[in-house]
């Protein structure tokens, strides 16, 4: 047997014996009520590092467990903190990265960047994107609750990984779920991958340092009181499961003008959707969103990108509002920073000096031939959303005129009428 085979096969089942501790340790503190609050126990965070230990002969995680005393009993421990979970779904180039910036400043938050990338690179043979639902194994039906036996095996993974991060249940996710690109260059999920990537690159794998690793993440995401999902890459007939599980979840379905959508994908990916296939998935969703809007009814929110950049402060503060967070005067800061900064950042980054104007630059770019195609496509969809068909090239490049109406029939958060 070769040197790599048998590095595999070392590296599979050290990998089976780590998850089947994981979910044993995790059991354990369900069960037993015995591991301890940590440093951070003030704040209700658990700590499983400081009842972890490792001897130097002897690689295998010992479980130490706590004495018994009084004040160390389940009832004297600080009560968990009320947790708030938001998954923010939208599509490619839609304003999503600015959204989810300025809901995680809300409070203690966890933020996981498009979780769903690695799972789709593989269904669409590395191009990162839905094309369409048969690109994923999935078929149309007419707007239901769907059951998970209705769902292709991409939407039933997808919803697995979503229910994962969710439940801060960390050893579900694959070693390519951590390596992703976005998931190692952001914010609170860039660690894990750097420590996990540091032992792979080892000529043996060092169990503890793994465990650690997992270890640590976790704790990071329980310590949260707020844990937000932002994906582009989510269909919504299949989240009716998870908002039935969580009552704290909140869906945020995000909406750009799938114009403005279509031409920047283009630009920043490389390709796009055909118009026909793209607006096909939009209206599947806003049919499910509506239904979800029923059944959920202060829980789904539907939010347009066009209503964000008119005014973005006063936008924050009406979906801070609907999601019952604090709009603090650090969050206010923010915003302000991002939206009256000297200059434009890059197309991935959310600095913007004139937020609108920047929103609008498609309109001067796009050839008008492509504009008909697309509106030919999703009239139904603008019928939805609440966007106008573009009759002519000089309402199509005069950007003092909106391209939105008040006649959609999908309910959007919308910004109080001034008296």
């Amino acid at each position: 047997m070769s040197r790599a085979k048998r590095q595999l096969m070392c590296f599979l089942l050290l990998l089976f014996i780590t998850l089947v501790y994981i979910t044993y340790t995790l059991r354990l503190e369900t069960v037993t009520g015995s591991l301890r609050y940590g440093a951070h126990g003030s704040s209700g965070c658990f700590s499983i590092s400081p009842n972890i230990s490792f001897s130097s002969t002897d690689t295998s995680p010992r479980q130490v467990l706590p004495s018994t005393s009084p004040g160390d009993s389940p009832s004297s421990r600080p009560p968990a903190p009320s947790v708030k979970r938001i998954l923010l779904v939208t599509y490619g180039r839609s304003g999503s990265t600015f959204t989810s910036y300025v809901l995680k400043e809300a409070q203690e938050a966890f933020l996981f960047f498009e979780p769903l990338r690695p799972l789709v690179m593989r269904k669409t043979q590395g191009m990162d994107i839905i094309m369409s639902y048969q690109a994923v194994g999935a078929q149309f039906y007419e707007p239901q609750e769907l059951n998970s036996s209705m769902l292709s095996e991409y939407e039933r993974s997808a919803v697995g990984v979503l229910d994962s991060i969710l439940d801060c249940n960390m050893t579900s996710l694959t070693i390519d779920d951590y390596l992703s690109p976005v998931i190692r260059h952001h914010e609170h999920t860039k660690d894990v991958s750097r420590c996990l990537r540091s032992i792979l690159n080892d000529s043996y794998l060092n169990l503890p340092h793994y465990l650690q690793c997992l270890i640590d993440f976790w704790n990071l995401c329980r310590s949260r009181t707020l844990r937000l999902i932002k994906t582009i890459r989510m269909p919504l007939r299949a989240l009716f499961e998870l908002m039935r599980k969580y009552p704290d979840l909140y869906l945020v379905y995000l909406v750009r003008d799938p114009r403005a959508t279509l031409m920047s994908q283009r630009q920043n990916f490389g390709h796009s959707p055909m118009p026909q296939n793209f607006c096909n998935l939009v209206q599947d969703d806003v049919a499910h969103m509506r239904l979800l809007q029923q059944l959920f009814p202060s829980r789904a929110i539907a939010v347009r990108y066009e209503d964000i950049i008119v005014d973005p402060l006063e936008w924050s503060k009406r979906l801070y509002a609907a999601l019952g967070l604090t709009m603090t005067p650090r969050v206010v800061s923010l915003i302000r920073l991002y939206t009256r900064a000297s200059g434009d950042g890059s197309a991935y980054q959310v600095y913007r000096k004139d937020p609108k104007n920047t929103a609008n630059r498609w309109r001067s770019t796009i050839a008008y031939s492509a504009v008909r195609l697309i509106d030919y496509f999703c009239a139904e969809a603008y019928r939805a959303l609440g966007y106008v068909q573009v009759h002519n090239e000089t309402l199509l490049r005069n950007t003092n005129e909106s391209l939105t109406c008040s006649t959609n029939t999908l309910e959007m958060l919308q910004l109080p009428v001034a008296a």
